[in-house]
């Protein structure tokens, strides 16, 4: 899955330099994330989905949910 941002209305509501300040702050935040998990402090597998995930225990659900409906 890949999530698209469309910048193209967003110049109403601030300037390209607001804009810019805004990736910037993004990036450094996500770098943090990154460099924080893997210092291997609590895993933080969230920032990594969907693409790792436990395939067998969501298998084990909809197995089960298969077996209620």
């Amino acid at each position: 899955m890949k999530v698209t941002l469309s910048t193209e209305f967003a110049t109403s509501f601030f300037d390209n330099s607001e804009y810019q300040a805004i990736i910037s702050e993004g990036k450094a935040a996500l770098e943090k994330v990154k460099a924080f998990h893997a210092q291997g402090n609590a895993p933080l597998g969230w920032y990594s989905l969907p693409f790792d995930y436990d395939k067998e225990e969501v298998q084990r659900i909809k197995t089960t949910a298969a077996r209620i409906r």
